[in-house]
């Protein structure tokens, strides 16, 4: 899961708040060498007004494209995440029946049922801490873009 933090701190960074050229980088830049932030930023955004707002508005599109993306993204997964939960609820009160099914067969009790019933365990409890990790991480991720946002307001 902090593959995927990192990958969007490295995204913000980039995309969202580009480098500032300092003086060093236009000596470099005067010596015919090159930095990061000489590499970012085009010519054609430096050269004139009218050019960096067709840039401005270019990249405003490419957020709202990747934005729109994001939600669908959400969309798909808060639905998988829904299911996942009720199929949870499911395998657990299959797991207590296969126990009762054990303990009321007086005739011949199967310790199959047993069996079956505390894999089926097992796999709840596994999913359950996934989705407790995740959920975690969620609301990790979640203050850190909120901070981040915040600090851009200020």
């Amino acid at each position: 899961m902090d593959g995927g933090c990192k990958a969007y701190d490295d995204y913000f960074d980039r995309v969202l708040r580009p480098p500032q050229i300092q003086k060093f980088d236009n000596h470099i830049e005067e010596a015919q060498g090159s930095t990061f932030a000489l590499e970012y930023q085009p010519k054609t955004l430096r050269a004139s007004k009218f050019r960096r707002r067709l840039n401005h508005e270019q990249r405003l599109v490419e957020l709202v494209r990747e934005n729109s993306s994001y939600r669908r993204e959400l969309r798909f997964f808060r639905v998988v995440f829904e299911a996942m939960e009720e199929m949870q609820r499911q395998v657990s009160s299959t797991a207590q029946q296969l126990v009762l099914n054990h303990y009321l067969d007086t005739v011949q009790p199967d310790d199959r049922w047993l069996i079956v019933a505390d894999e089926l365990n097992t796999m709840v409890q596994r999913y359950g801490a996934i989705v407790d990790y995740a959920a975690k991480d969620w609301v990790e991720v979640t203050e850190q873009q909120h901070s981040a946002q915040a600090a851009n307001k200020i």
